[in-house]
């Protein structure tokens, strides 16, 4: 073992999967993987094999998604070599982790949360409940934003004003807005912003509240009552301080 280690035909635990960052990666070590268990003269690999490559809860979860049964220890070598391509998505799904069960997700603009996690596909759930099923072989080529993983939200308001609404009144709009966001630090840190840009030549102003929630977009409908309670208090200070405005 250790003479094999020097010469790099087993990768050191921990070593091999710390490197892995992209696509390249994961093909690379997938395709070591095969080349190395193949040499072995036996018909199957074993979880012990695998181990040389990765600790062995990723050992257990790949022989399950190879379809072995949680007592089952080996998998046929033909399985493994039949189906490297899925193999090497196994690998970056599971070192990468760029989502586990129930993370809310984007993916091409579209907001899905994993239902499912299989050997050759992820099952998604849009947000109206339809599914959404990706082969994991294009999964992994595709930029995936995980909610639950992100910090906190950032999120934004936006309204035109009257360009000659008077200054008076704009300076109080900002005050009270920024009074409520911080007077409710339980939902939103206290450092929110407010910009004011003119719109070319037309007669408006555009705003911009821009306000930190204290959790991050995976709690999708608490985020959504978060931001329908500031919608409602920033309409409040708008009507009653007699500004004119357009949503």
């Amino acid at each position: 073992m250790e003479e094999e280690l020097k010469q790099g035909k087993i990768a050191p635990k921990g070593n091999a999967f710390e490197k892995i960052r992209n696509e390249e990666g994961a093909k690379n070590l997938a395709t070591k993987i095969i080349q190395n268990l193949s040499s072995n003269s036996s018909r199957y690999i074993y979880m012990e094999d695998l181990m040389g490559f990765m600790n062995i809860n990723d050992a257990r979860k790949v022989l399950k998604l190879l379809g072995c049964a949680s007592e089952c220890q080996k998998v046929h070598k033909l399985i493994l070599e039949n189906w490297v391509i899925a193999f090497e998505a196994v690998i970056y799904l599971f070192v990468m982790h760029p989502f586990n069960i129930d993370d809310r997700c984007e993916i091409d603009g579209v907001e899905l949360v994993v239902n499912k996690i299989n050997i050759f596909s992820t099952v998604f759930l849009r947000n109206d409940n339809q599914i959404i099923i990706y082969p994991n072989a294009i999964l992994w080529t595709k930029s995936v934003s995980n909610f639950r993983l992100s910090p906190p939200t950032r999120d934004k308001i936006e309204f035109d004003i009257f360009i000659l609404t008077p200054e008076e009144q704009i300076i109080a709009m900002e005050q009270r807005i920024l009074s409520f966001i911080q007077s409710r630090e339980e939902l939103w840190f206290p450092t929110p912003r407010i910009f004011i840009t003119s719109i070319g030549e037309t007669s408006r102003l555009h705003v911009e509240v821009w306000a930190t929630h204290r959790i991050n977009m995976q709690d999708l409908d608490e985020r959504l009552e978060r931001k329908k309670l500031l919608y409602k208090e920033v309409a409040n200070i708008i009507r009653e301080l007699g500004i004119l405005v357009h949503w």
